[in-house]
C-alpha cells in the first residue's frame, strides 16, 4: 500500500465532484475558552479547542489536552481521544472528541487508556488535528472507556451536524444500504445510503431538469454516506508514491472466502463507529483501521449467480464483454509521433513480472496476455452459459474486438468465444452470426471503433433469416468513434415466427465535442441536467435507428423488434424518448416496468455511476411485440460486484480476489427477456370458413409475468438444474443443423 498523502482522507474525483460544499460549515462562535478558564498557560479541553464554529479557534497553537482513547485507527497513524461525558461543559454544541496524529506511536495506545496530550492544533481536511510527538503524550489512566458516554444516533446529515460531531463515538441507527463500491479498490471506501430507496442517475428518474430529476439529485445528496476504512493508504498501483513495493495488502470490507459488498446490500454495524465530515459528505469509520480481527460491519447477501426464468419459448440475451480481445496488447507494435511505442502493460505492483492489462491508450483494449485472456474467458464463458441455462437462445454481446481493424478474419474473437463456449459446456450448441462483407453498401465491419457488436445464437433454436446488416447512416459514420448497430432476423423454429433484432452501442458520454447539442447541459446546470457530453450524436443516432428498424421490420415481417445494447442513455435522456415516441417500450424504465425478479426490494439496473444506479443498457420491444411479453430480468451478477473481482484487477493488491465465476465478468449487467410466441397458422388445402390468425385477438391481454425464479446465489457457478429452456425434440434439432448449413461458424471506454 502507499500512503494517501498528505490528505488525511481521500474522496475519488466521482465523489467529491457530487459533494455539495457547504460554505464555512457555518459561521464561527465565540470559543468556551473564557467560560472555562485553562487549568495552567497552554492547558486546554477538547471543548476550547474543538469550539462551537467550523475550525478550531486555536488553529496554529501549541496547547496541552487530555481525554479518553475512543478509537486506535493504526492506518492512520493516530488515535481519537474525547472527553469524559461528565467533564463537557452544560449546553456545549461542539465536538468533545479530537484526532491525535501520533505516527507509528499510536499503536502503543490502546481504546480505554487516559492520556495527556501536547501538540500543535492544525485544520487538516478541515478535521481538527492535534498534532503530536511520542515525547508529548502520557498515559494517566486505563480502563476509562465506560465514563465516555456511547449513544446509538442516526448518522448526521448536514454538514454542520456533522462537525459537531466530528470525531465522536456513537453506535449508528437506522437503515444503511450499500450504494457504490468502485472506490474500494483504491481507498477503500464505499458509498452507503441511509435512504429508503436506491441512489438514481436523475435521468433516469425523470426528463432532465424536470421536478423529478430535480427532486433526485437533492435525495442522492442529502443521503450519501462514506464508509471509510481509518486507513490512509491506497491501495492501487497507478499513482503510486514510490516505486518500491509493498507487503501484499488485503482490501478492506472484500473477502476470498465470503460474498460482498453487492449494491443493495444492508450494512449492520458490529462495533461502534466515529463520524466526521469531508467535502460536505459524513463519513463513518471504525474505530480501528480495517481489515483487522474485529468485525466493523456485515452485510446481507443479495448476490445473484443467475438470473430469473422469464418464461417465454423464446428469449433474448444481451451481455457486455468488457473487451474481449483475442488479439492482445503484448503483441501490438504501434508507436506515437516519437516512435515511442503506445501498448505498455499496468503491472502489478507486488509482482512486477505479472501485467494486470493494456494501458488506457492501447488499440488492443483487451487482455494483455494469453493468461490475462484466459482469466477474462473463463469469466465470460461461465456467465454467457448461465444465460444459455435460463433458456437464452439469442444473446446480443457488446464490446467485442473489431477484428478487421488487426487482421484479416472478420469474426476472429467471436469464433475464438463460441469454440469456448461449446468446449465448456457442448450442450449448449452455440454459433454466430457471420458479420456483414464489405463491399455490400455496408460500413467497414461496424465502424472505426476498436470495439463491435455481435449475436451468438443457438442453431437448435433458431435459424437466420438471411444476412446481417450493419446501419449505414451519416449519424454514425459522422459521430466519433461511432459503432454502428447490426441487425439480424432469427426464425423461431417451434412457432415459425421472425424476430428481428438489432444490436447498439451509441456514442458514448465523454470525448471530444463537436457541436453545441453535444456538449453536457450538467455541467453548467447540475447533475438533475446532467445527460454527458455527444446527446446529440445519440439522438439523431437514435432516429436513425428507428427509422431503420421499421424497413427491416416490415421486409421481414417481424412478429416482434428488438432494440437492444448500450444505449448510453438513461431511460429520461432524449436518446431512449426517441425511441418510446416511436412506439417502442423500454423494459428499463422501471417507472413503467418495476423488476420482478429483484434479490432486493429495490429495482435493478444495468449500470452503476458515482454512486448512482441507471439504465444505460435497454430492452426496446416494438408495440406489436409486447403482446407476447412474458417477462424480463436484470441479472446484477456484473455491475453490483466489485470491480476488485475483475480479471484485469487480478493480484491488484497481492492478494487473490481473482476466481472463474459469473461475478464481476463485465461492468455491465446483462438481460434477459422473454417471450411466448404463437405458432403461425398452416396454409389450409381449401377455403374454411373460420378466418385463422397467429396473433391473439385484440381483447386478448398480454402476459407480463412468468413463474417466480430464486435467482440469488452467492456461488455463482454453473451447477444449477436448467430452468426455462426449452428442449427440443432431437429430431427438429437434427434438421435444425442441416438448415443452419455448412457455412456456420464460430473501460476502458463505452
Amino acid at each position: 500500500m502507499h500512503r494517501r498523502k498528505p490528505h488525511r482522507y481521500v474522496l475519488s474525483a466521482a465523489v467529491s465532484s457530487l459533494a455539495v460544499i457547504v460554505g464555512g460549515f457555518g459561521s464561527s462562535l465565540p470559543a468556551i475558552a473564557d467560560d472555562a478558564p485553562a487549568a495552567a498557560e497552554g492547558a486546554y479541553t477538547i471543548a476550547q479547542i474543538q469550539g462551537e464554529g467550523s475550525a478550531s479557534p486555536l488553529a496554529g497553537q501549541t496547547v496541552t489536552t487530555s481525554g479518553v482513547v475512543t478509537a486506535v485507527q493504526s492506518g492512520r497513524d493516530g488515535l481519537i481521544i474525547q472527553m469524559k461525558t461528565a467533564e463537557v461543559p452544560e449546553g456545549f454544541t461542539g465536538s468533545s472528541a479530537l484526532f491525535v496524529q501520533l505516527g507509528a506511536d499510536a499503536s502503543n495506545y490502546a481504546v480505554g487508556d487516559e492520556l495527556s496530550v501536547a501538540g500543535e492544533v492544525q485544520e487538516i481536511d478541515d478535521v481538527t488535528t492535534l498534532v503530536a510527538t511520542r515525547d508529548g503524550v502520557e498515559r494517566t489512566g486505563e480502563n476509562s472507556l465506560s465514563e465516555v458516554d456511547i449513544p446509538t444516533l442516526a448518522a448526521p446529515k448536514a454538514t454542520e451536524d456533522a462537525e459537531a460531531r466530528e470525531n465522536m463515538i456513537f453506535n449508528p441507527a437506522g437503515t444503511y444500504r450499500v450504494i457504490g463500491n468502485p472506490n474500494l479498490v483504491y481507498t477503500g471506501q464505499l458509498s452507503l445510503t441511509d435512504g429508503d430507496r436506491p441512489h438514481l442517475q436523475p435521468t433516469q428518474a425523470g426528463l432532465p431538469g424536470s421536478p423529478e430529476a430535480v427532486e433526485q439529485a437533492a435525495y442522492n445528496e442529502a443521503h450519501h454516506i462514506i464508509l471509510d476504512d481509518a486507513n490512509a493508504a491506497r491501495f492501487d498501483v497507478q499513482y503510486p508514491d514510490t516505486s518500491e513495493p509493498s507487503p501484499p495488502a488485503e482490501l478492506p470490507y472484500l473477502s476470498t472466502d465470503k460474498p460482498g459488498p453487492t449494491l443493495g446490500a444492508t450494512v449492520t454495524f458490529k462495533s461502534p463507529a466515529v463520524v466526521t465530515s469531508v467535502n460536505g459528505r459524513t463519513v463513518i469509520e471504525p474505530t480501528f483501521t480495517v481489515p483487522n480481527e474485529q468485525e466493523f460491519v456485515e452485510f446481507s447477501q443479495v448476490r445473484e449467480g443467475t438470473p430469473a426464468d422469464v418464461g417465454g419459448n423464446f428469449k433474448v440475451a444481451t451481455f457486455n464483454v468488457l473487451n474481449y480481445f483475442t488479439d492482445l496488447g503484448v503483441d501490438d507494435t504501434s508507436v506515437d509521433a516519437n516512435g515511442n511505442k503506445i501498448c505498455q502493460p499496468t503491472l502489478n505492483l507486488w509482482d512486477k513480472s505479472v501485467p494486470v492489462a493494456g494501458n488506457w491508450d492501447c488499440p488492443r483494449r483487451g487482455a494483455w496476455d494469453e493468461a490475462g485472456l484466459k482469466r477474462q474467458q473463463a469469466k465470460i464463458v461461465n456467465a454467457i452459459n448461465t444465460l444459455g441455462d435460463q433458456g437464452a437462445q439469442v444473446v446480443a454481446l457488446q464490446e467485442i474486438e473489431n477484428d478487421w481493424l488487426f487482421q484479416d478474419d472478420i469474426d476472429a474473437s467471436l469464433k475464438n468465444l463460441v469454440d469456448a463456449l461449446n468446449a465448456a459446456d457442448p450442450s449448449q450448441g452455440w454459433d454466430y452470426v457471420p458479420s456483414p462483407p464489405t463491399g455490400e453498401g455496408q460500413p467497414a465491419y461496424g465502424g472505426v471503433d476498436k470495439i463491435r457488436q455481435a449475436f451468438i445464437y443457438k442453431p437448435a433454436a433458431v435459424e437466420l433469416v438471411g444476412k446481417a446488416k450493419y446501419l449505414d447512416d451519416e449519424a454514425y459514420q459522422s459521430a466519433a468513434d461511432a459503432r454502428a448497430p447490426i441487425a439480424q432476423v432469427f426464425k423461431h423454429r417451434e412457432s415459425g415466427q421472425n424476430v428481428l433484432v438489432i444490436n447498439n452501442h451509441l456514442t458514448y458520454k465523454g470525448g471530444t465535442v463537436v457541436g453545441d447539442d453535444n456538449k453536457n447541459p450538467g455541467d453548467e446546470k447540475g447533475l438533475a441536467w446532467d445527460t454527458g457530453r455527444n446527446n446529440g450524436d445519440r439522438t439523431r443516432q437514435a432516429k436513425a435507428l428507428v427509422a431503420f428498424a421499421e424497413q427491416e421490420s416490415a421486409a421481414n415481417d417481424a412478429a416482434v423488434t428488438l432494440l437492444v445494447g448500450d444505449f448510453n442513455s438513461y431511460s429520461y435522456e432524449d436518446p431512449i424518448q426517441e425511441m418510446v415516441a416511436a412506439g417502442y417500450a423500454d423494459l428499463m424504465d422501471m417507472n413503467k416496468y418495476p423488476s420482478k425478479y429483484s434479490a432486493t426490494d429495490w429495482n435493478e439496473y444495468t449500470y452503476s455511476y458515482n454512486s448512482m444506479f441507471g439504465n444505460l443498457d435497454h430492452v426496446m420491444v416494438s408495440n406489436a411485440g409486447m403482446q407476447y411479453l412474458t417477462g424480463n430480468d436484470t441479472w446484477t451478477a456484473n455491475a453490483y460486484e466489485s470491480n476488485a473481482l475483475e480479471y484485469s484487477r487480478f493480484m491488484h493488491t497481492g492478494t487473490n480476489y481473482y476466481s472463474d465465476s459469473v461475478f464481476r465478468a463485465s461492468d455491465h449487467n446483462a438481460a434477459i427477456v422473454g417471450f411466448e410466441l404463437p405458432k403461425v397458422a398452416e396454409p389450409t388445402a381449401g377455403p374454411s370458413s373460420e378466418p385463422s390468425s397467429a396473433a391473439p385477438t385484440s381483447s386478448a391481454s398480454p402476459s407480463v409475468s412468468a413463474p417466480p425464479s430464486a435467482k440469488a446465489n452467492s456461488a455463482g457457478k454453473r451447477s444449477l438444474p436448467k430452468t426455462g429452456a426449452n428442449v427440443l425434440p432431437f429430431v427438429v434439432a437434427a434438421a435444425a443443423l442441416v438448415l443452419a448449413g455448412t457455412g456456420l461458424r464460430r473501460v476502458r471506454r463505452s
